[in-house]
């Protein structure tokens, strides 16, 4: 057998740190639906709580690559596997909910009763009050803080699209 040399064994471990990241971006759900270690799971909602930027975070990251040499590359392949479904669920929702703020936002109004109709728990004043929050004709700012504000109900919301 011929030894791996040493820029194969950066690569190894640059790819493990990738997987790694890819498991950083994961919901609570999803990593706690993940099949590994529980130090690894810990290793990853350590990474949530640091600034990316920071020197903290990208030694967390290497950690997290060096926790998953440990494990079977086939447990690892399939562990990210398991996550990309839920993922582009999450993407496509996430797209779908900026859409139909965007469309309340442009004055849609039969909008609010699709909203109203598909998420019982809906509340219409809060509703109404949040998209006249972003149609006023204040500082863009607030217009923005009043979108995001939107969003962020809209996505508390149970709807189903």
């Amino acid at each position: 057998m011929e030894p791996i040399s040493r820029s194969q064994k950066k690569r190894d471990a640059q790819a493990l740190q990738r997987a790694g990241k890819r498991l950083i971006d994961l919901s609570e759900g999803q990593l706690a639906a993940l099949d590994v270690p529980d130090e690894l799971k810990e290793a990853i909602q350590l990474a949530w709580q640091l600034n990316q930027k920071q020197e903290a975070y990208r030694r967390q990251v290497q950690y997290i690559g060096r926790l998953m040499r440990q494990l079977e590359p086939q447990q690892v392949a399939s562990a990210l596997r398991e996550t990309e479904p839920g993922q582009e669920l999450e993407k496509r929702r996430f797209r779908q909910i900026e859409r139909l703020r965007d469309g309340l936002v442009s004055g849609d109004d039969k909008l609010v009763e699709w909203v109203l109709e598909h998420a019982p728990e809906a509340d219409r004043a809060q509703l109404n009050k949040l998209v006249a929050g972003t149609r006023s004709t204040g500082r863009p700012a607030s217009r923005k803080t009043a979108s995001r504000n939107l969003f962020r109900y809209l996505n508390q919301l149970s709807l189903d699209m």
